[in-house]
């Protein structure tokens, strides 16, 4: 290296190798002396002294730092130690360029993609927030792959918006139905003889719920036992959503069951398992994919339209998530009948707070495919109804009218799932994940 350097007029300067070379031409006086510097600059500097520099006492250069990054020089210089080679220096420099050349690649191959710009190792309070989205957002395919959603009866007769395929279902968001018919239910507390379990879950209920007219452990004592069971099942099922709808004579067994299932769903709702009511499978995701990222996932649907304020009224009746329920606790009262359904009994009513608010349906086309309607707003205080269900009065940036109108005309199925905060980012993750378009109404 030192005659090929004299060749081309450079002098070899061998760094902290000591005196040895200097026979064979190398200048071992060091590489960036002070008077290295002055002979570049033409100029006399006055240097503070100073602690001999790095490599064990063998380094006759002035104390300093390097400035910038290595590996991100574009002139890529032979010589230069700032950068490790060609290929290091195209993944460290060149990386914004080479996103597209693998994205292009990836469409090709037919894989889907999403891509994140910014520092990965740094702080890039950006490039957090996205992974952090998207590792949410992923936990909604695990949950769907991994558990499995339960149709107790069959949807509510005549609602065909919230007719579905299963095997359809299974193929395109790897979902799988368990069928289970009412008789069965009917017998699942049959085997619940654990009297401290029962208590327990008993005492669960009574700090859940205000009870209207107060109650006991012994007043609960067959609700909790029906819930019991139902967590057991659950688990032995492996189930994360339910979908069901009685329309039977409610009597006897029938009608025990009936008269306290919104209930024993609520509780099982606040463990997170979504149960939803008429049989709607779809809203049953819906509420899973809410609570899921966001821990909350109520069931609502289109109530009513306050013209002379601007609002909606927005609500469902049956079970709820407790979680939701912010403003107050969750109240629970006896009615002799359940509006348009069989029977009469519990009824549960939640109170979600003031302030952001989301709202997911999930509906088909002609061809089976699935679709997200998703909307923000924002819920304000005010009267509602208290007649026994959930419901909230919500503001849209584009007003009442224009919502129920872009809302409709986005074809959901009539209900949809509430949750407290703004989670669209994270939903069109989910959507990306799955492959399921994400029409969005309002933010």
């Amino acid at each position: 290296m030192i005659e090929i350097a004299a060749k081309y007029g450079m002098t070899v300067r061998p760094c902290a190798e000591g005196n040895d070379l200097t026979v064979y031409g190398a200048d071992c006086s060091g590489c960036m002396t002070v008077e290295t510097f002055e002979k570049a600059l033409h100029n006399r500097l006055i240097v503070p002294k100073q602690k001999t520099n790095q490599r064990n006492g063998a380094c006759a250069c002035v104390l300093g730092v390097d400035i910038g990054a290595y590996d991100t020089c574009g002139h890529l210089c032979k010589y230069c130690y700032a950068n490790t080679d060609t290929a290091t220096w195209l993944g460290e420099l060149y990386a914004c360029g080479a996103v597209g050349e693998m994205v292009a690649d990836l469409e090709r191959a037919g894989k889907r993609h999403a891509v994140i710009t910014g520092v990965v190792e740094g702080g890039d309070p950006e490039v957090e927030k996205q992974i952090a989205e998207w590792c949410t957002a992923a936990q909604v395919r695990r949950r769907f792959r991994d558990t499995n959603i339960a149709q107790i009866g069959r949807p509510y007769p005549g609602m065909m918006d919230l007719y579905i395929d299963e095997t359809n279902l299974y193929n395109r968001m790897g979902l799988y139905t368990k069928q289970f018919d009412w008789e069965k239910m009917w017998s699942i507390a049959d085997d619940i003889t654990d009297e401290d379990a029962i208590r327990a879950k008993a005492e669960d209920i009574l700090d859940t719920f205000d009870i209207e007219g107060g109650a006991t452990v012994e007043t609960v004592w067959e609700m909790a036992k029906y819930v019991v069971a139902f967590e057991k099942w659950v688990k032995d099922e492996q189930l994360a959503l339910v979908a069901s709808h009685y329309d039977g004579f409610a009597q006897g067994v029938a009608g025990k069951l009936d008269s306290m299932l919104i209930p024993a769903f609520s509780m099982l709702i606040k463990q997170g398992t979504a149960c939803a009511v008429e049989g709607d499978i779809k809203v049953a995701m819906a509420m899973s994919i809410l609570k899921t990222i966001a821990g909350t996932g109520q069931l609502s649907e289109m109530y009513s339209i306050d013209f002379n304020e601007d609002i909606c009224i927005i609500g469902h009746s049956g079970s709820g998530d407790a979680d939701i329920s912010v403003d107050r606790k969750p109240t629970m009262k006896i009615v002799p009948v359940f509006h348009g359904k069989t029977g009469g009994g519990y009824l549960t009513q939640f109170y979600p707070p003031a302030g952001d608010v989301t709202y997911l349906a999930i509906t088909q086309d002609k061809d089976g495919h699935f679709k997200f309607v998703v909307a923000e707003g924002v819920n304000e205080k005010g009267p509602i109804f208290t007649f026994g269900d959930t419901n909230m009065r919500t503001r849209f940036s584009i007003g009442a009218r224009e919502f129920c109108n872009r809302w409709s005309e986005a074809g959901p199925t009539h209900h949809m799932a509430a949750a407290i905060g703004r989670h669209i980012d994270v939903i069109e993750k989910v959507g990306k994940i799955l492959d399921i378009p994400v029409e969005v109404v309002c933010r």
